[in-house]
């Protein structure tokens, strides 16, 4: 049993997610990695993780884990079917934590980027720049991403 009582889990967010698994063993080259989570998270999951795995005869395969909200899941897992040569998925509500975060965004001579200032549990904040808006501005700039990121500074 998770307690709740401390001060620091008031806190946080806690939501509802369902969790979609599924293995990509015969893959004749439709996974396409960054393309393929880019296309998912458009059509409303919250994260997507892949891992390479063993079967049990020895095959490898990629494990494909993704989560959406509850309300999403008959798009994404649709979606999952027309991507992927899985032939099922195994899928369950689960309850995830989130730390704190605000959004900000940084008003920049090549662009907006957002910042995400995530609130630790000793009451640090971390800030993150986004990453794919950083590759974006820094390919239509033509500048690294390490001197956009000093721009900032």
């Amino acid at each position: 049993m998770v307690s709740k009582k401390d001060n620091f889990n008031q806190e946080l967010k806690e939501e509802v997610v369902v969790s979609i698994k599924y293995n990509i063993d015969h893959s004749n080259g439709e996974f396409e990695g960054n393309a393929f989570i880019n296309h998912i998270l458009t059509k409303g999951a919250l994260d997507v993780s892949v891992e390479l795995t063993l079967l049990e005869n020895g095959d490898q395969a990629f494990k494909v884990e993704v989560l959406c909200y509850p309300e999403k899941f008959g798009l994404v897992s649709k979606e999952l079917f027309i991507q992927s040569s899985t032939k099922g998925m195994k899928y369950a509500q689960i309850n995830r934590l989130k730390l704190p975060m605000e959004i900000k965004e940084i008003h920049t001579k090549f662009g907006v980027i957002q910042q995400k200032n995530v609130t630790l549990p000793s009451g640090k904040i971390i800030s993150v720049l986004e990453k794919s808006i950083l590759q974006e501005l820094a390919q239509k700039n033509n500048i690294s991403i390490e001197e956009l990121k000093q721009s900032i500074k």
